[in-house]
């Protein structure tokens, strides 16, 4: 009969501590601010403790009152053995599946392991996803077949602009950054940051610039996504909130969420003047942290006036950038379109000197980032010096680079006139 009232109480125990996690479960963890994965982490260490009792003989014992019996149920039967952080964790996450799947509503279509190779290059690699009956569902990416135009993907990113999923986010930012790096040109920037101000400013808004407690680290990597691409198209706003968030690491730098730093220091260099430019240049002097340090040093590197670029450049003949520094530092002056020109020329003066330290391990380094322009000169450029000078480990990424801007050399080709077509027309 005890035996019974143990197992009963158990599983009332268990149920109820499980219908609680499927109500609140995932509201509760916001609340305190716990991520999935440190609840993972805590449940697998209590699962080991418990465990470690049982090996120890340390477990409860089975004698003794009748009371301290029936308290077993609770503790350890109910919680953890059977509702234990593993279960715990599944009915959280099954509240969070699509209706489709936590539903067992009927799909409108399904596709398991679709791969696609083009030119025998995988662009597609065993893709799985199922849409429920009334549901969408939108893949946004470059799939190199130049079969729809830039037109269709602005009118389809303005569909979006209600959509916090922060991957779409990304995925639309990158690609909106790409078209305005490609095919604007100067006269018409004014008018493509409005475009891109219209289509993230409502959900930046909505999100708020000023970080909260209960923000989860979706919220924070969307928020610090929507200030990099906000403040690169001067909304005034952002540019705000970013200088805001300098000022408060340059006073405390534990102040400051790192998630959300290093694009707080970029959009404010690249909305700054000289007087920013040299109060960050006093502090990379005084910097006491390596944090600190690559917070300040790159920074500088992001300034759009040419004039501070060139000052930027001249860091390294004057020993205030570690050696390294060296690729990635480069690496952030050659994708600065304001830059681009001072360190490659830079680089070209100084290869017998610099080739080993600008190129990383895989080849990489400052070499990959070349492929950042977009001109036919720049390409025959890097064609022309690497031709006649070694790059140690970096062949491929030479290759890479010039595919990659002979590439968006194409798209201009393909694309401009439609991208003229549309803003004419929103205009």
């Amino acid at each position: 009969a005890t035996q019974r009232k143990i197992a009963l109480r158990a599983v009332i125990v268990a149920f109820a501590v499980l219908v609680f996690f499927v109500v609140a479960g995932d509201f509760t963890l916001r609340q305190v601010n716990i991520p999935i994965r440190a609840f993972q982490i805590a449940g697998g260490i209590v699962l080991f403790l418990v465990a470690l009792d049982m090996v120890r003989g340390d477990a409860h014992a089975a004698g003794g009152p009748e009371s301290d019996k029936l308290a077993l149920a609770i503790y350890p039967l109910a919680i953890p053995k059977i509702a234990g952080p593993g279960a715990m964790l599944t009915v959280i996450l099954l509240t969070d599946l699509p209706p489709c799947l936590a539903t067992g509503m009927p799909h409108a279509l399904e596709v398991e392991g679709l791969s696609v190779l083009r030119r025998r290059i995988p662009v597609v690699h065993a893709l799985s996803f199922s849409i429920a009956q009334g549901g969408s569902l939108a893949l946004l990416g470059a799939n190199g077949a130049g079969k729809t135009s830039v037109a269709a993907f602005l009118d389809l990113a303005k569909q979006l602009r209600s959509d916090e999923n922060r991957h779409v986010v990304a995925s639309l930012t990158r690609h909106l950054e790409y078209v305005g790096d490609s095919l604007v040109p100067s006269s018409q920037e004014i008018s493509y940051k409005a475009v891109v101000r219209a289509q993230f400013a409502p959900l930046a808004k909505t999100l708020g610039w000023s970080a909260r407690p209960s923000d989860t680290d979706e919220q924070k990597v969307l928020r610090a996504n929507l200030l990099a691409t906000l403040g690169s198209a001067a909304d005034p706003d952002a540019v705000a909130a970013a200088r805001k968030i300098v000022d408060e690491y340059m006073q405390n730098p534990a102040s400051v969420d790192g998630t959300i730093s290093g694009n707080a220091f970029a959009v404010a260099a690249e909305n700054g003047d000289s007087a920013s430019y040299d109060q960050l240049s006093s502090a990379l002097a005084k910097a006491k942290t390596s944090d600190e340090y690559n917070h300040y040093l790159y920074a500088l590197a992001a300034f759009r006036d040419p004039n501070l670029s060139q000052r930027t450049v001249a860091l390294v003949d004057q020993g205030k950038v570690r050696q390294q520094e060296y690729p990635r530092f480069f690496g952030a002056l050659l994708s600065n379109p304001a830059a681009r020109e001072a360190a490659w020329k830079y680089l070209k003066d100084h290869w017998d000197s610099m080739a080993q330290k600008v190129t990383s391990f895989g080849g990489a380094g400052a070499v990959s980032a070349l492929g950042n322009s977009c001109s036919a000169e720049m390409s025959e450029d890097v064609k022309q010096f690497f031709a006649n000078h070694p790059a140690p480990g970096a062949q491929r990424a030479v290759q890479q680079s010039v595919e990659q801007i002979d590439g968006c050399i194409d798209f201009q080709r393909r694309q401009s006139g439609n991208f003229q077509n549309w803003l004419r027309n929103r205009s």
